[in-house]
């Protein structure tokens, strides 16, 4: 028995040293000999993908991988298979056409179809991207957008009376609650036909609070997909509420769009213009039924999370707010002239989103790619094939080799403010860049415009006691997680 004893406890010291050997090869071999071997970045990121995927659940990955390209430089290596660059050629490398090559596909870690259903926009192959993509933009035009204003403006309207009603109690007010109500009502107005009612209960819809809990969920199953071939496993271990909601999700959405569609509404919104689409036979019925959850899904928090921002920075920095204010005040006789149109006249306005956007863009990573078999040049570096790499929006914000006191609120600088003359305005690109950029751009530009603009005409805002730090500690899970901003309304007298 002693002897068999033995002989077995030989086996697994033989077994564990062999373990030992191989894990020992494959670090060296991802540090010395691995394809992306010459590109720089911590060695700890490089011999495995556990480092980059702590930080990424923590919250941090942002700060990390800011903190390695202010180390090493403009390319860093951020995980054995991965690339992050922070330059503007960069950006027409990865995502646009670029000398008679298509742009690089995307990265299955990240685009999975465990997260995006594969029929939406979002996942589309490229030839029916090409399709859908041209089936879509007559209902992201400037004209859809001036037929669509009655539905924006009354929202927005909605906004206006409960603030005021709260003011007029003397009650602070959460504003980044109530700019989460206006805008995933209004992309809901715009996208099935109705409201989810937030404005109107002062409440959360269940709906709403799915999608708030989306990008978390992105980050577990990015994360989960990292660790291939094993991923199915780890997502098997992930909170079976999480998928359940998923589906509900899923559900609820297809019965408000089959609502809207039943009703034959006469009305100006996202779906009245993909009905043409359908019409005309580039755009299935369900195909269509596909994209109203995805709008909802990039449109409304993103939105509110740039308003946020945008307005937080403008009550921390006086000067900026009172220019806004005189921009605003000085430019309408009524508030009833701010409109989509001539919000697009203020400078400033404009300056002031760009500049909130760049300092903390609502989707803090970037939208990873993959390089094709035969590799791709990317930056004026050759990348070898099955390669992901990423313009890291975060870092390329806050790079000093690309903005002039790139930590500080200068609204200014998107002006032709002297002490930013050099900066690398072609960098900033939150919406992504080339065929697959983000389709409603224009739909968030203006609608963070008007609704920033009604505030400033309508209210006074100062900063509670308790928000004077609130940006400091907030973690981004793709997007971020944001503790209330309370402020002081108080209605301006005309």
């Amino acid at each position: 028995m002693a002897f068999h004893d033995g002989v077995e406890a030989s086996h697994v010291y033989i077994i564990g040293v062999c373990i030992l050997i191989l894990i020992g090869t494959k670090i060296l071999y991802n540090i010395y000999l691995h394809p992306l071997a010459r590109f720089p970045g911590p060695k700890a990121y490089a011999i495995s993908s556990i480092p980059i995927a702590w930080v990424q659940l923590s919250g941090k990955a942002h700060h990390s991988i800011q903190a390695a390209h202010r180390r090493y430089g403009p390319v860093v290596r951020i995980s054995p298979n991965e690339l992050s660059f922070i330059s503007s050629t960069a950006w027409s490398d990865i995502y646009a056409r670029n000398k008679g090559n298509p742009p690089l596909p995307r990265d299955r870690t990240f685009f999975n179809k465990m997260l995006v259903d594969p029929q939406t926009l979002t996942m589309a192959s490229d030839v029916d991207h090409t399709r859908l993509r041209r089936s879509m933009n007559p209902a992201f035009s400037a004209r859809a957008f001036r037929e669509q204003e009655p539905i924006i403006q009354k929202n927005v309207d909605l906004l206006m009376q409960q603030l005021e009603s709260r003011a007029a109690k003397g009650l602070s007010t959460d504003m980044r609650t109530w700019y989460n109500y206006t805008t995933f009502d209004l992309i809901g107005d715009l996208a099935f036909g109705e409201s989810f009612g937030c404005l109107a209960t002062s409440a959360y819809h269940e709906w709403v609070e799915f999608v708030l809990s989306h990008f978390y969920t992105s980050t577990l199953l990015q994360v989960a997909h990292r660790f291939r071939p094993f991923n199915r496993i780890l997502v098997a271990l992930l909170p079976a509420s999480m998928m359940e909601r998923r589906v509900k999700h899923d559900e609820m959405t297809l019965k408000k769009v089959r609502r809207r569609l039943d009703s034959k509404a006469e009305r100006q919104d996202f779906i009245s213009q993909m009905l043409d689409s359908v019409d005309s036979g580039s755009m299935s019925i369900q195909e269509l039924e596909k994209q109203a959850s995805i709008l909802i899904l990039a449109g409304s928090e993103t939105t509110s999370v740039a308003l946020t921002f945008a307005t937080y920075y403008l009550l921390h920095n006086n000067s900026c707010l009172v220019k806004l204010t005189d921009e605003i005040r000085q430019s309408f006789q009524k508030e009833s002239e701010i409109d989509l149109l001539s919000v697009n006249r203020l400078q400033f306005l404009q300056a002031v989103i760009q500049e909130a956007m760049r300092l903390r863009p609502p989707i803090a990573n970037g939208f990873p790619r993959e390089t094709p078999a035969g590799g791709a040049t990317v930056d004026g570096q050759f990348v070898p094939g099955q390669t992901t790499v990423n313009v890291h929006h975060w870092s390329a914000y806050h790079s000093p080799q690309n903005f002039a006191l790139p930590d500080e609120f200068i609204p200014e600088r998107w002006l032709g403010d002297d002490r930013c003359e050099n900066d690398v305005k072609t960098v900033f690109n939150p919406f992504s860049v080339g065929p697959r950029n983000c389709i409603g751009q224009r739909f968030a530009y203006d609608s963070m415009k008007l609704i920033l603009a009604r505030m400033i005409w309508r209210f006074d805002m100062t900063l509670t006691d308790e928000s004077q730090q609130w940006l400091h500690k907030q973690p981004a899970y793709v997007s971020w997680h944001q503790p209330p901003l309370m402020v002081n309304l108080r209605v301006h007298e005309v």
